[in-house]
């Protein structure tokens, strides 16, 4: 069987690369990919939090190395082996939804002993305007700067005005996180988390800019509930993504009242 699958409904296509850690490749409509596929990383990926529990790089086995590919109803089903760093066995459960995909990850718990995790997802994309809602600012540590406009926060990427990687942190988020670029409107959709329930030293929302403009890209990522998982216990999480293309003439400029409307929507 081919390590690439192929998940495809409507305008929508889904594709993953089940021997580079169930990397998400290619989220497209109508052929339109939203995704970095170029560079040093690509495509949306998924680490335990918080960071400092297993440092850098990231653990292979959850991020870099092959999972097995299982066929389900009408998506697939991705598991890892286990990894020795962090001791979780991961799946990734891909099913079509209305506008897009849904992505569910199970943080199984095979050892003898309780652990501690949030879910983290990270989704790499070329640049463009990224933003988002919440009802505080965000966080002192944060170094990307974003434009503040009421509860609105915005920030585009223009990767030869820095030459240092940029990450903001935030909480208290709408549950959202959008980013429009090349004509597209990607948006994840994922359950709002209060702060005590996130994990130190991190946050529900992250924007990371990649400061090499040879190498441009930047993340939109969130992270759900931190909290134990019993042995032989299993923490869900699903994330919904969407796609939609821009409307003709809709330029994707900070502040612009029509761009919140239609990520709202």
């Amino acid at each position: 069987m081919s390590a690439i699958i192929t998940l495809e409904h409507g305008p929508y296509s889904m594709v993953v690369d089940a021997n580079n850690g169930a990397r998400i490749i290619e989220f497209s409509f109508k052929g339109k990919n939203a995704l970095t596929t170029k560079g040093p990383q690509i495509g949306s990926t998924f680490w335990p939090s918080p960071q400092h529990s297993w440092g850098w790089p990231p653990p292979p086995a959850l991020d870099s190395q092959p999972y097995e590919a299982s066929a389900v109803e009408d998506g697939w089903v991705f598991t890892s082996q286990v990894c020795p760093l962090t001791h979780l066995v991961l799946s990734k459960s891909i099913r079509p939804s209305a506008k897009g995909f849904r992505v569910e990850y199970r943080m199984h718990n095979p050892s003898d002993k309780k652990l501690e995790y949030a879910p983290w997802e990270i989704t790499r994309v070329d640049g463009g305007l990224t933003f988002y809602k919440a009802a505080t600012a965000p966080l002192e540590i944060s170094s990307l700067p974003v434009v503040a406009l009421g509860n609105s926060f915005w920030f585009s990427y223009v990767p030869a005005g820095f030459d240092q990687n940029l990450k903001l942190f935030a909480n208290n988020s709408d549950g959202w996180l959008a980013n429009a670029n090349n004509g597209l409107l990607l948006k994840k959709i994922f359950p709002q988390i209060a702060e005590g329930n996130i994990a130190p030293q991190e946050a529900e929302v992250e924007v990371y800019a990649h400061g090499d403009p040879k190498n441009p890209y930047i993340e939109i990522e969130q992270q759900g509930r931190y909290g134990e998982i019993a042995p032989g216990e299993t923490a869900v999480w699903s994330v919904e993504w969407e796609l939609s293309e821009l409307p003709v003439g809709l330029a994707p400029t900070i502040g612009s009242a029509e761009l919140l409307k239609l990520a709202e929507k």
